[in-house]
Formats: C-alpha cells, structure tokens, sequence
C-alpha cells in the first residue's frame, strides 16, 4: 500500500485533473472507492496508464475485485494501463498469464508472460525482472537460458530488487555463473540485505564468518 501512495504523490501533479483528485482523495482521505472511480475516470478519459494501474491495484488489496467478474475487471484495467505504457501494468498482466494473480481469468501463457516481464523489467520494474530470469532458468517449463536469466537477475539488482541481488550472489557462491567467487557474493548478499531481504542478511554473516 506504501507503494501505492508513493506512486499517487509522485505523479499526481504531474497528471492534474482526475488523477489527482483521486491521490489526494486516497492519501488525504483514504476513501478508496473515491479514489478508484477517480484512477479509472482518469484511465479511461485521460488515456493515463498509472489510473488505470491504480485502479486496479486499489481495488484488488481492498478486496473490491475479490469475485469472478472483479478479477476480469481489473485485468481490463491492468491490460489498460499495460498498452498505454505503465510497465507496473503490465508485470501485472504477464502475472495472470503465469498464474501468480488473477487465478481463471486467462489460459496460462508462460510464452507470452515471459515476453511481458521482460518489457516490464527492460521499463524499470525490478519485480518484472526477477520473474524474467525465472522463466529464463525454465521454471515454467520452457527451455532454459542461463545467459537470459543472469541478464535479468543483474537487470532486477541494478534496479534495487533484493532477490534479484540474492539470485545473483548465490550464483556467486555456487560457481553456477563461472569460477566461485565468496567476494562476490558477500557484496551481493550485502546489496539483497540492504534492499531488506532478510535471507541476504543471513548469508551475508554467513560469508563474513566464514572469510575470518
């Protein structure tokens, strides 16, 4: 949600109008409902890709999409938002074609997920980039690129994605991207801890121990 009202701050002036009556409505007011018919007015009349985007988001953790016809709705919007530009959009979208949201309301289409990830992660979302390398180490059952998936890992921690920074540091660790390389890893792992993943942190003191 944090994101959400960050997104809104950032490029409610930018936008004016609709879209940002809506932010101030969700940050000033916290109405939702308020602030989703606003983000989609704006969608729709504005042809602005971050309404669309929020209009789904909001109503998706606010639990207004919850049945069968919300989930459509809100990969209407999120399709939206993807082809006017938003790369949240369309991370969002490859996610229902993979089956990770929006459960039953596309086929699975990990071809077609996999080449909207990497849009995404090519626009600045680390998330779409780390969910790239995935399909590029075949875990969704397509032939695997360990070359892709490396470019997408490195792609994710340059953008900050704390596992995308812990994928690349095992990597490292366990010689699987060339010779092993402890100092490598340690500075990865120490990245994926900064960017708060837990798990990084852990095998961060693990390697500082084990380089004593």
């Amino acid at each position: 949600m944090k994101k959400i009202v960050l997104t809104a701050i950032l490029v409610a002036a930018a936008f004016g109008g609709d879209f940002e009556e809506a932010a101030k409505a969700h940050i000033k007011a916290y109405d939702t409902q308020r602030s989703m018919d606003l983000f989609e007015k704006s969608c729709n009349s504005d042809k602005n890709g971050a309404g669309c985007y929020l209009a789904a988001f909001l109503g998706e953790q606010n639990g207004k999409f919850s049945d069968e016809d919300g989930n459509k709705k809100a990969f209407a919007l999120y399709e939206k938002a993807c082809k006017l530009g938003d790369m949240d959009g369309c991370t969002a979208v490859a996610g229902a074609y993979d089956g990770n949201a929006l459960w039953g309301v596309v086929e699975s289409d990990y071809e077609k997920a996999a080449g909207l990830y990497e849009k995404a992660c090519e626009g600045g979302v680390g998330e779409a980039c780390v969910r790239a390398a995935a399909h590029g180490n075949g875990e969704y059952g397509g032939t695997k690129d360990p070359q892709k998936a490396r470019k997408y890992y490195r792609l994710a921690c340059d953008y900050k994605d704390a596992q995308g920074c812990y994928a690349l540091a095992r990597g490292h660790e366990k010689a699987d991207q060339g010779a092993k390389d402890d100092k490598k890893a340690m500075e990865l792992y120490g990245l994926s801890c900064d960017y708060g993943y837990d798990m990084g942190c852990a095998k961060f003191r693990e390697l500082v121990k084990k380089s004593k």
